[in-house]
């Protein structure tokens, strides 16, 4: 019996630390769940999200364990962002709907309220593509704002995502259909391969 070779896989094989010049992006565990919590029960924080705001640690631990069920079943990933030579979660930041044939993936990130205006987004966004782009052979990272959350489209817009139009009444809540913008980066090497 021969047994089939898997070629390997940067981003789900190894989860892949990454760090900027203030900021280290790490693996989620459990024992992020308060400060995580107290990230995602801002009202300001959940209101441009699919979801609503955290209402218990529990929650949070739910999450985390939903977003390591992503990673270990290859559908998607998510990091923590510290400071360096800290611990305290102040961000996090994610790939998902990795479409390997048609070379594209998908960022979205969440940043504490008590972080905004420090460029810790801006910072995290630029890190992560130029990591899909470097080390995923993706030539597009998408992202979708919800139509209203001017702070995601000047951040994406400031790192270098174009706006490509509106996807009408894409996203559900709070018992309302509501517009998304669609925004990309592309990236602009010859050298890509695949």
């Amino acid at each position: 019996m021969q047994l089939l070779q898997r070629d390997p896989d940067p981003l789900f094989d190894t989860f892949p630390g990454l760090e900027t010049e203030r900021l280290s992006l790490r693996r989620l565990s459990v024992a992020d769940a308060p400060a995580l919590f107290d990230m995602l029960s801002h009202p300001d924080i959940a209101r441009f999200t699919a979801r609503k705001p955290l209402k218990s640690v529990a929650d949070a631990i739910a999450l985390l364990r939903g977003v390591g069920l992503q990673f270990a079943t290859r559908r998607s990933i998510r990091w923590g962002v510290v400071r360096q030579g800290e611990n305290e979660i102040l961000a996090t930041v994610g790939l998902h709907d990795w479409d390997r044939y048609h070379r594209h993936i998908a960022i979205g990130f969440d940043v504490h309220r008590s972080e905004w205006g420090q460029g810790i987004g801006s910072e995290v966004v630029k890190a992560v593509c130029a990591y899909a782009f470097d080390h995923l052979s993706v030539h597009r990272v998408e992202a979708h704002v919800m139509k209203g959350n001017q702070a995601s489209r000047k951040l994406l817009e400031g790192v270098g995502f174009e706006h490509e139009g509106v996807l009408q009444k894409r996203m559900y809540k709070d018992g309302l259909q509501h517009d998304v913008l669609s925004y990309s980066m592309v990236s602009h090497r010859k050298d890509l391969t695949h």
